[in-house]
């Protein structure tokens, strides 16, 4: 990715027009274009500047997006594309799946928590039925249990990271829902047909 087309992406996720990243710099908006299309680099206070506004490191403008070597043959670990640059060691097609990726790995940690707890509940009430007494309520509590652990993981369908690596972070989603309503399907059988 060459330096303008960071300092597009970077223009773009902050939402910034080019006559306001002029304006903030002191320089023309024309100056501003030719840095995008690689007409021209900015100077060193420049690039300084424009790290500042865009809340990134001078290192990451310059340097973090290293193009893929041509030998190794990488996927995008968001949409399992070919992939034209890395950024923090991950290999992305696009800086919009960089970008989309980066929300959703915030999702993840921010809903991790409720996935636990999910997960432990339906473990535990599972245990229970295997071992409770009455064989309606047994079929009940381990059929209740199994669809709770398949609505967990629809809603949060987390996979391992060898998953994501090989189909990338999209169609592993899908493949963890598939599995989560199947699981719901089982969890249903059991608890009317025990």
């Amino acid at each position: 990715m060459t330096l303008g087309e960071k300092l597009y992406y970077y223009r773009k996720r902050t939402q910034l027009s080019q006559d306001a990243v002029a304006e903030y710099l002191t320089v023309s908006r024309q100056a501003v274009s030719k840095w995008e299309n690689d007409q021209s680099r900015p100077d060193t206070d420049n690039l300084i500047k424009l790290a500042s506004l865009y809340n990134i490191t001078l290192d990451e403008l310059i340097t973090k997006k290293q193009p893929i070597p041509s030998i190794k043959k990488e996927k995008c670990c968001y949409c399992h594309k070919n992939a034209v640059f890395y950024y923090d060691h991950q290999p992305f097609c696009s800086p919009s799946c960089q970008n989309d990726y980066e929300v959703e790995m915030r999702s993840i940690q921010k809903n991790l928590k409720w996935f636990y707890i999910g997960i432990a509940a339906g473990v535990i009430v599972m245990f229970i039925g295997a071992f409770y007494p009455d064989s309606l309520w047994q079929s009940r509590l381990v059929g209740g249990s199994m669809f709770e652990l398949g609505t967990i993981i629809v809603l949060f369908p987390y996979c391992t990271p060898q998953s994501y690596e090989m189909f990338g972070f999209k169609k592993t989603k899908v493949i963890g829902r598939i599995i989560g309503m199947i699981t719901e399907l089982i969890g249903l059988a059991i608890y009317f047909f025990g």
